[in-house]
């Protein structure tokens, strides 16, 4: 949904907001993570360029990003969580691969939370290896705010969206749960 949003709401196609990386497996296969959105500075127009540039400059320095790594992004690449508590280190192992991945390819990566349910450990260590975090936090500041992003540089008003659409979310969660339930009970 939200990479449908920013397509939209930047005049994206689905090639340009699409991104992924070939990783090799502990077995020895391979794999291909597929992330969530890309937005790149070369396919949005002018004014939402320099909303972009200036947020990403703005964010790196924020994470600790030298002037040149910052000359090397031309865009973001996003991994979109509802929330995240998990400390799980196989997990945040696959996020600091998808990190060196994004920054060999030019772009700064990002998660995109949209819960304030973060693991503060979790978020100190993607910061400290140069990732930038927004959660769902409602501030004004697009650096530590997956809300005030949308609207300051994606131009979309994403409160507003849930606000519009917040039944049909909740009876969508619930027949979800239901559903979930109901086969779990089955299965018992």
């Amino acid at each position: 949904m939200l990479r449908e949003i920013i397509r939209d709401a930047l005049g994206l196609d689905e090639k340009q907001t699409a991104w992924c990386y070939p990783y090799s497996k502990p077995d020895g296969k391979k794999g291909i993570h597929v992330l969530d959105a890309r937005i790149s500075l070369r396919d949005v127009d002018a004014s939402r360029r320099r909303q972009l540039s200036g947020w990403i400059s703005s964010v790196g320095q924020h994470i600790g990003l030298d002037a040149a790594k910052l000359k090397r992004i031309n865009g973001v690449v996003f991994e979109i969580r509802q929330g995240y508590k998990s400390a799980d280190s196989k997990r945040q192992n696959a996020d600091l691969r998808f990190g060196m991945s994004a920054y060999q390819e030019g772009l700064l990566p990002a998660f995109m939370i949209l819960s304030q349910q973060v693991s503060e450990s979790v978020i100190a260590r993607y910061k400290n290896n140069n990732m930038a975090v927004v959660t769902g936090v409602l501030e004004s500041d697009p650096q530590c705010s997956t809300f005030a992003f949308f609207n300051q540089v994606v131009g979309y008003d994403l409160a507003a969206f849930f606000k519009r659409n917040s039944e049909t979310l909740k009876s969508e969660v619930r027949r979800i749960v239901h559903a979930l339930l109901s086969e779990t009970a089955v299965q018992l």
